[in-house]
């Protein structure tokens, strides 16, 4: 066939090509200028895959990062390291545990004075869920309080099960603390030698949050007043409440 007799010249790109020809038998394929609006068409998908790929990873290391923080406050806390528990809080934080109100600065330092007057404390935990909006995220981590105390000279660990919740905001430098409060779920008191169990007061007890009631006892014996208020699965509304103020602080960005 030649060009005087009507030859039909389409310019396709080549993913097109095969499916074009298969449809109409006997036209001749050539490329060109389609194939290079094509081929910046797929230049233009690489690149957003590209932009994809690197907002997936920005997003992981967010996550390490925030992990990484959430983690860290703890250790220092246990290894008495107050520089770096101090460090790991933003300036207008806010922690509000069983013992404690206030800034992550002076919790630093009410954690001193309590490790000075002999209440040894140390945390197991779990892995950190992480939930992020913007500049702003919230963890959640299971973990086990421990408290090494003595009971009428019988040395016990109170083992408080709990849930940590936790306000992370990104500042210039790095993810940094800016709330910190605990969902109580159960404890208990055990000897730390099996032969000898400390006699407790069941009525004193009865008086106390069941789902930190030995917390409670250790605290009150060491100066300081146990508290009713605190979110807990015997207080589903608490718990409630202080899920959906979490979630407020988080969307208010």
């Amino acid at each position: 066939m030649t060009a005087d007799q009507g030859l039909t010249s389409v310019r396709l790109s080549r993913r097109a090509t095969l499916a074009l020809a298969l449809a109409l038998p006997g036209t001749v394929l050539t490329t060109g200028e389609s194939e290079a609006e094509s081929m910046k068409q797929d230049h233009d998908s690489a690149e957003q895959e590209k932009i994809r790929f690197l907002q997936n990873a920005a997003g992981q290391l967010d996550r390490v990062a925030i992990i990484e923080i959430v983690q860290r406050e703890r250790v220092a806390r246990d290894m008495q390291r107050w520089a770096e528990l101090a460090h790991c809080y933003n300036p207008d934080s806010y922690v509000d545990i069983s013992w404690f109100k206030g800034t992550g600065a002076a919790f630093a330092a009410a954690s001193e004075k309590m490790a000075g007057g002999g209440l040894r404390t140390f945390h197991q935990m779990g892995p950190t869920i992480v939930k992020i909006k913007r500049n702003r995220a919230l963890t959640e981590t299971g973990c086990a309080i421990h408290l090494l105390v003595e009971v009428d000279r019988v040395e016990v660990d109170v083992i408080g099960h709990a849930r940590l919740y936790a306000r992370v905001e990104r500042q210039p430098s790095d993810w940094l603390l800016s709330g910190f409060r605990v969902v109580y779920i159960q404890d208990l008191l055990v000897p730390l030698d099996p032969t000898h169990v400390p006699k407790i007061d069941s009525a004193v007890l009865a008086t106390y949050r069941p789902s930190y009631r030995f917390v409670s006892f250790v605290l009150a014996r060491s100066g300081h007043p146990p508290r009713s208020d605190l979110p807990g699965l015997d207080k589903p509304a608490i718990v409630e409440a202080l899920s959906k103020a979490e979630e407020t602080w988080l969307n208010e960005v």
